[in-house]
């Protein structure tokens, strides 16, 4: 943080939850101020198995998601 605008209530936080036993990545709403979050964000994900790696990369609005890998 550059500024103390949180204690304002002008923030945005995601919150990632991982189930390792389906493989499912599963991204929340935004919550807080969305209008801080940059357009057309992309994430990419590697998951590190035995077998190698497994990679994937989606667009993220802000509204949750669930991503099996």
């Amino acid at each position: 943080g550059l500024t103390y605008d949180y204690e304002k209530g002008h923030y945005a936080t995601i919150t990632f939850t991982w189930d390792d036993s389906d493989r499912t990545l599963k991204i929340s709403d935004i919550q807080g101020d969305a209008s801080l979050m940059p357009a057309g964000r992309t994430f990419s994900v590697r998951l590190f198995t035995p077998q190698g790696i497994v990679a994937s990369s989606f667009q993220y609005d802000g509204n949750a998601v669930e991503i099996i890998i």
